[in-house]
């Protein structure tokens, strides 16, 4: 959802939100977000992105049909059992669409 285009900061939340409503618009299936800390990209500068769980809790209220997933996770960052708990929550959330 819009670091893979290799722009140099982080798109705001809000024009995330309106990229994964239209994806809905047009009959997408599903919308991914990522979870890193830095992307690096050849001939460009390194840049950091938003907190992916943050973002895919959001995306889950805005959104009403697609199915929504995370593409990566740095699993090294959080306790197994607080994942789940996240992932239990934000599937909450979307209607079950985790």
């Amino acid at each position: 959802m819009g670091a893979g285009d290799g722009e140099t900061d982080p798109r705001p939340y809000a024009e995330l939100r309106d990229l994964a409503l239209q994806a809905e618009h047009d009959g997408f299936d599903s919308v991914w977000v990522y979870d890193h800390l830095l992307y690096r990209f050849p001939d460009r500068p390194q840049f950091g992105i938003w907190e992916g769980w943050t973002v895919f809790a959001a995306l889950c209220e805005a959104t009403s049909r697609v199915e929504l997933g995370q593409l990566v996770m740095c699993a090294a960052w959080r306790n197994p059992a607080l994942l789940a708990k996240m992932a239990i929550t934000a599937d909450e959330v979307s209607g079950g669409r985790v």
